[in-house]
């Protein structure tokens, strides 16, 4: 496997690559006619391998993976602190979006779980939105100060617990 994974579907692409211990993405629109070069519009927000509860999860492994369906998708797994974190990250073609399902293994409590995403391009045309697992909403969105936090909340949970978290990104 080599540095640099992505995967695409429509005008959005989420472009993977490691920097240290940790894999950081970024989400690029590609041009159409009239727009001219592909740029970035957002990227992960990592921590730094010292902190427990980063801002995004530790990804430290990412796989590509063909589903049975013929798509291809990203498999990834990350440690930091005692929680262990997996995702898999798939193109959705009903909706032209990136899929993100994130869960994270807890053995102690914290305050804070997402992921968090800079936006690079101010109204940069691009979309965040929760998806629901068994009905519900499984986390929110919160966006301030050039970021986007995707948040999980965190009160009454019992531990040891898997925490859950589906998102789609996608073009307005």
């Amino acid at each position: 496997m080599g540095d640099e994974l992505a995967l695409a579907v429509g005008r959005i692409a989420a472009r993977f690559w490691r920097v240290g211990d940790r894999w950081r993405h970024e989400f690029r629109v590609r041009p159409t006619a009239a727009d001219g070069d592909e740029r970035a519009v957002a990227a992960s927000v990592e921590g730094t391998p010292d902190e427990p509860w980063p801002a995004s999860p530790p990804l430290t492994q990412v796989e590509p993976v063909q589903l049975a369906d013929g798509r291809r998708g990203l498999l990834a797994i990350g440690v930091a602190g005692r929680s262990h974190w997996s995702a898999s990250v798939t193109a959705d073609f009903d909706s032209c979006a990136i899929a993100f399902d994130v869960a994270c293994r807890l053995s102690e409590a914290t305050e804070r779980l997402g992921s968090t995403y800079r936006l690079l391009v101010p109204g940069g045309g691009l979309v965040i939105e929760p998806l629901p697992i068994d009905g519900e909403p499984a986390c929110r969105i919160l966006s301030d100060d050039g970021l986007c936090r995707i948040d999980v909340p965190m009160q009454a949970i019992r531990l040891p617990v898997t925490v859950r978290w589906r998102y789609l990104v996608r073009l307005a």
